[in-house]
């Protein structure tokens, strides 16, 4: 098995209007056999927010927010840490230049969703300014930064059980996202964020850019996301719903505990191809993975969607709820790993930056 060796390549192809349901699915969509059905899909179907609804304020941040340090960087973006003049409570703020923006109609979609999900694990948005250059969006304030640095800097030794507190948490927010119809579409480590101390690490999930709401009647088309996390589904172009979150849970589990990731390939079509496959396996030489953690991720990385774990039934599951993760150090050899993942991914992204 090829341990990691670039991480986290975004796909960031254009949002299509058949995502929104303002088209119908072209008549050469192949249909998952015996799951999904083929749905036409009109404007009327999906709710999409109007201006009203998302509340952009057309003023100085600085009037409301003290803007300080750098504390993050995007393709483009600038995140900083702010802090509210009148309580003192400290904030992100994402500053996006404008001139990027394809569409102001994704932020809003973006902003819509993250103002509707108030939950423990989901990163709040506080507040959203605009300006002739730029667009701000203040979130919560996370101090331990993104998941895999946390892991890498963590004292105590790393075990699977570490890995499974993790997962439930990740678990918890998406069944919560879910449940309001919310599909994330773009769920892999550098997507969460973490609070807390080596003890009680506290997840948020955040980056709301691909997630979109579904109506009683739409299935999704857009091919979105990063490579390595994309279900099959979503791979071959075919409708797709809230199943796509959870197979991505399933690589994520995959890559905490074996720091490898299942489907890998630096050349798409094979990759791709291994994805379609279920191509994976446990390397026994090198981890020594619970067979409760194995039947976790084996029930999430299933092709038929309409067979993979939902988020509900996940929780339930005998890793999650039981005692079966090992609670041994047996997952350093995982983190040395992780650890080589992020300074690829982090030399990578500057080199993209600049």
């Amino acid at each position: 098995m090829k341990s990691i060796k670039k991480a986290f390549t975004k796909l960031g192809k254009k949002e299509k209007n058949r995502d929104s349901g303002a088209s119908t699915p072209s008549s050469n969509t192949v249909t998952p056999s015996g799951t999904l059905r083929k749905k036409t899909v009109s404007s009327a179907d999906v709710h999409l927010p109007e201006p009203h609804e998302v509340l952009i304020r057309k003023e100085d941040i600085t009037k409301y927010y003290e803007i300080g340090e750098v504390i993050g960087r995007g393709n483009f973006s600038v995140v900083r840490k702010g802090k509210n003049r009148h309580t003192g409570e400290s904030f992100a703020v994402k500053a996006i230049r404008k001139k990027h923006l394809n569409s102001d109609e994704r932020l809003k979609r973006e902003v819509h969703v993250m103002k509707q999900a108030k939950h423990p694990h989901v990163l709040p948005l506080e507040d959203v300014f605009e300006d002739e250059d730029n667009l701000y969006i203040v979130l919560g304030y996370v101090k331990g930064g993104e998941l895999f640095d946390r892991i890498i800097a963590k004292e105590a030794g790393y075990s699977e059980k570490d890995a499974r507190n993790i997962i439930k948490q990740i678990l918890e927010a998406i069944a919560y996202l879910h449940s309001r119809n919310i599909v994330h579409r773009d769920l892999k480590p550098e997507n969460l964020l973490c609070d807390g101390d080596d003890e009680h690490i506290h997840i948020f999930v955040a980056d709301f850019g691909f997630s979109k709401l579904l109506s009683d009647r739409q299935q999704l088309m857009t091919q979105c996301g990063s490579p390595e996390y994309m279900a099959p589904e979503i791979i071959e172009c075919q409708p797709y719903e809230q199943g796509v979150d959870m197979w991505a849970l399933g690589v994520i589990t995959y890559v905490l505990l074996t720091g490898c990731f299942p489907f890998f390939h630096k050349e798409p079509a094979v990759l791709h191809e291994a994805i379609r496959k279920v191509d994976y396996v446990w390397d026994e030489d090198q981890h020594k993975v619970s067979s409760a953690a194995q039947d976790f991720v084996a029930q999430l990385l299933v092709r038929d969607p309409a067979r993979r774990l939902t988020a509900q039934q996940a929780l339930q599951h005998k890793w999650v709820t039981g005692e079966y993760a090992r609670q041994s150090l047996i997952l350093d050899e995982s983190r040395q790993l992780l650890r080589k993942t992020s300074e690829i991914w982090k030399k990578s992204k500057m080199e993209k930056d600049n």
